[in-house]
């Protein structure tokens, strides 16, 4: 009798940690990203997301002779410890994200940003065995470029797009 008490104590334990990351990471967000091959750049692409919403997304390419080593060197997006991430802006610092949800895409040092409304089961969508070129990853994400924020940004706590 001791011994089934301890066992159910002990799977309430785990359940109740299992129910609180995930919570937690409903509150606090997390990021994901996924790597693969088109033509004969390596491309990895970045998200961050919170509850089901993606709140940014760096996209970086090497030539497919790269290096693991060369690709975790690289200065344009950095992911430290609990995904908080950095990317280099236009002009040259390296910041967060900025609060709108948006693109950041890199061809070479080349940065291209806009705004996206996205979320995570968007990314079903997101068949990297159908990209012929690098071109057509921006593409993809083009079809997230919000034609006007209007006054759903307003509501949200989004200041107009500089553009």
């Amino acid at each position: 009798m001791r011994r089934r008490w301890k066992l159910l104590v002990l799977a309430a334990m785990v359940t109740f940690q299992a129910n609180c990351k995930e919570a937690l990471l409903e509150v606090t967000g997390g990021s994901s990203g996924q790597s693969f091959m088109v033509g004969e750049q390596f491309v990895i692409v970045k998200n961050g997301f919170l509850r089901g919403e993606v709140t940014w997304v760096a996209v970086r390419s090497w030539p497919a002779s790269s290096t693991p080593e060369q690709r975790l060197r690289d200065t344009r997006v950095t992911v430290g410890p609990r995904g908080c991430c950095l990317i280099r802006h236009a002009n040259g610092t390296l910041a967060p994200p900025e609060q709108t949800p948006r693109l950041y895409f890199f061809d070479g040092d080349a940065l291209t940003t806009f705004r996206i409304r996205m979320t995570e089961d968007d990314f079903i969508g997101f068949r990297t065995d159908a990209f012929k070129s690098y071109s057509q990853v921006l593409d993809f994400f083009k079809r997230f470029e919000p034609q006007s924020w209007g006054d759903d940004a307003a509501e949200q706590g989004y200041e107009a797009d500089e553009r």
